[in-house]
């Protein structure tokens, strides 16, 4: 609560069980786009943005992924289903 009442645009995220995970993405409202939709894994360790602006529709990708090995190649393995064809790609967050 305290977060939202510092920022003024919109804000996203993706929550975690204890500290294992948790992603959040922060939208100006100076930025001129439209959130067309958004969603986030069980886990909280991926979430996903599509905006509509001017140029095309850009496509946020926030991950943190796992730290253990084996994990974290499961995780990588299935990252791809969060992605979809925009005009614009843009993948942030902890690769670990």
């Amino acid at each position: 609560m305290c977060l939202s009442r510092r920022w003024s645009g919109r804000w996203f995220w993706s929550p975690a069980i204890g500290r294992r995970g948790w992603v959040i993405s922060f939208i100006s409202d100076r930025f001129n786009c439209e959130v067309i939709s958004w969603c986030t894994d069980s886990n909280g360790r991926i979430l996903s943005i599509l905006l509509l602006c001017d140029d095309g529709k850009i496509y946020i990708v926030n991950i943190h992924s796992p730290t253990n090995l084996s994990e974290r190649k499961a995780f990588f393995d299935r990252l791809h289903e969060f992605f979809f064809p925009p005009d614009f790609l843009v993948t942030v967050g902890d690769f670990n």
